[in-house]
């Protein structure tokens, strides 16, 4: 398999991504890291709650909580938002130039999302920021 390809991001998906930033910015979401796992954690044990017929669709919800955790990630680690290409998939992510340094936000979070049972919101932030710390370290 091909090494995966780092473009930037087009014209729509910068759109795509500011416009989540600014209602995670609105919503409080990027005032800190705790303030994002709260709210994350508690939306997702209340829609988790609800009977499977009656949730509504939590695609945009989940990809406000992707960019906001996405963007404090970037803000710690000076990472970039781009696109990631692999094979025919293509991915809005994470790059960081000095490591070579990858990471998917969207998937990482709607997978937490979608299983209640995955550890809290800081545990992934605590779990990215020690991996991130330790390849900047090699």
């Amino acid at each position: 398999m091909s090494s995966p390809k780092v473009m930037a991001l087009s014209e729509d998906e910068a759109q795509w991504l500011a416009t989540r930033l600014f209602t995670a910015q609105e919503s409080g979401l990027l005032s800190s890291t705790q303030a994002l796992a709260e709210s994350f954690d508690a939306s997702r044990d209340d829609w988790h709650a609800l009977p499977a017929h009656e949730r509504g669709d939590a695609s945009m919800l989940v990809n406000i909580y992707s960019v906001a955790f996405g963007e404090q990630i970037c803000r710690e680690f000076d990472l970039q938002w781009c696109v990631v290409e692999r094979g025919d998939d293509a991915e809005i992510g994470l790059y960081g130039e000095v490591q070579e340094l990858m990471l998917y936000p969207l998937a990482t979070v709607r997978r937490r999302w979608e299983d209640p049972a995955m550890r809290p919101m800081m545990d992934l932030i605590e779990q990215t920021r020690d991996s991130l710390t330790n390849a900047a370290r090699q």
